[in-house]
């Protein structure tokens, strides 16, 4: 079943950009308090990568193996950074804490958000300016299809999954 809401008016359906922004800070301050953890693991995978680019030599990043190293390492930046997202999101939208790190695949919701965190990372490493727009654009938008692909229960067991 799917249900369709209409905002009654259009000032009403978005929230000003202080109530966004005070929101956002808000949740973020809700996510470090609760998985403190999960916090830490996002910024030691982010140094990771970076120590990670370091390790090859600066003629390597300019010459044609550059761009293909570039990809691997924003796949697998994106690959282990795709569980914290999801927890982040499952928080924000389902006030679900997450156990720990757990990098499961098979887990609904896992592809498709780790796909679109690639497919971002392909676009944002391809740099001009409308192509850097394109990916703030997108961006924003999938927003909304990142939490959906996030908030997918196992076995249906939340509201917002039964319809």
């Amino acid at each position: 079943m799917v249900v369709i809401c209409e905002p009654a008016t259009k000032a009403a359906s978005f929230p000003s950009i202080v109530a966004a922004v005070t929101l956002a800070y808000s949740d973020a301050r809700r996510i470090l308090r609760a998985m403190t953890m999960l916090v830490i693991f996002a910024g030691l995978i982010g140094l990771a990568i970076k120590v990670a680019e370091d390790l090859f030599p600066r003629r390597v990043w300019g010459g044609p193996l550059g761009s293909a190293l570039s990809l691997a390492l924003g796949a697998v930046e994106s690959f282990c950074l795709t569980p914290i997202m999801i927890a982040f999101h499952r928080f924000i939208i389902l006030d679900e804490v997450a156990p720990g790190y757990v990098v499961d695949p098979g887990r609904p919701g896992f592809m498709e958000f780790f796909g679109w965190l690639v497919a971002l990372s392909i676009l944002a490493a391809i740099q001009t300016p409308v192509v850097l727009i394109t990916v703030i654009v997108l961006s924003v938008r999938l927003i909304i299809l990142f939490s959906g692909a996030c908030g997918k229960c196992p076995r249906g067991e939340c509201a917002q999954c039964t319809g």
